[in-house]
This record gives structure tokens, sequence and C-alpha cells, in this order.
């Protein structure tokens, strides 16, 4: 009898005890971006002594919440518990970049991540990106140019406010036509293209139309 109710106790116990699948809950992985610029961002993780990394990935500014894919287009998956590191820096001009001190060879090169805070928002692992207020506002784009009736007149010069100008578009190689928004009074120009892109580059990028 007493074996009986033992061999009951322990099948009660294990049946109460969560297998390693049931226990390793996996959790899809997305992100956002709510800074105003574009970035491109690479994600580390520590496997078996070594750094896994995903990535190139690129994030336009003010993107909103969205899934993570690997090479292949499929979904990243993450388990409870991972750490998890990345690195972001913006595309454009001024250079930002959001580094920590942790060390990552990433395609040859070594960048220094940071830990990446998880939160489970509707079942998914999501992490992303802030700006604190003086980074928005000197990130924020200008208005759209008006360069009817009170708008803003063209300037002197080449790449005055309002001129004309091919650019190198983020320095891909390929020049684009478009129009001077702004000019920062360190030179940097905010370009603003015929086909709707805008981006804050350097009249080292850009030619006269």
């Amino acid at each position: 009898m007493k074996l009986a109710i033992l061999a009951a106790f322990g099948a009660a116990t294990m049946a109460a005890v969560p297998s390693t699948a049931e226990a390793q809950v996996q959790r899809q992985l997305q992100f956002f971006n709510r800074c105003p610029v574009p970035v491109r961002y690479f994600l580390a993780i520590p496997r078996n002594g070594a750094w896994q990394t995903y990535g190139w990935f690129n994030a336009t500014g003010g993107k909103g919440l969205h899934d993570l894919l690997d090479r292949y287009g499929n979904p990243i998956f993450l388990p409870e518990g991972t750490r998890l590191h990345y690195y972001a820096e913006t595309t454009g001009q001024p250079s930002v970049r959001w580094a920590g001190n942790v060390g990552v060879n990433m395609n040859g090169a070594i960048f220094q991540t940071k830990p990446v805070t998880l939160s489970v928002r509707g079942g998914k692992f999501q992490f992303g990106l802030e700006c604190d207020k003086q980074m928005e506002s000197q990130y924020a784009p200008p208005p759209p140019s008006n360069f009817g009736g009170g708008g803003r007149r063209p300037g002197p010069g080449p790449f005055g406010p309002g001129s004309r100008v091919t650019c190198n578009f983020k320095g891909a190689g390929s020049y684009y036509p478009g129009r001077i928004g702004q000019i920062r009074p360190d030179g940097s120009v905010y370009i603003e293209y015929d086909d709707g892109d805008r981006e804050w580059t350097t009249t080292r990028a850009c030619r006269p139309s």
C-alpha cells in the first residue's frame, strides 16, 4: 500500500513539473524607432561562448512597431531570459550612436554594444530607440517649403534655401534631384527630394542643378 501511495505521489509530482519545452517560452521580437531620424542597427546574442549577430537592419525615422526578420525572411523568436545586446547609429548627418561597452564583432569590425531591455506586449518581445527632447528638437525636420506668396525665398548662391540640387542620397552613390529646404549653422542641409524622400546631409554630397 505504501509503495502504491508513493508511486501515485511521484506521478502527481512529475505531472506538476513542466517539461523543458513547456518552460522554454519563446516570443517573437519586434522593434520600433521613435526618433525622427533613420537608423541602422544590429543585434547580438551570446550562444555557445560566442556572439550570434543579426543585421544590419534599417528603420526610418518615426517607424512604428514592426516584426524583426532574419536573413531568410522568417520572424525572429527568442526564449525567455535571453541576453540581448544591440548597437545603433543614424544613417545621416549629424552622426549619433547608441552604444555601450561590450565589444562585438560585426562583419569584421568591433562595435560597442549595449544590453536591451525587453518588454512583453501582446505576447511579444518589444524594444526600440527613444529620443530625448533635445535630440528630437535637433533632428525635427523643418516645415514643408512654400515658395509662393509669403513663403521662404531662395537664398543666394548655389546652396541657399530653395536652390535646386542633385544629392547623393544616404551616401549610397546615386544622385537624385531635389530642393534645399533648410540650412543649419554647421552647414548641413535639409533636402526635399522630388520623389518625396527627405534627409539631412552636407553640401559636399550635393551638386547645383
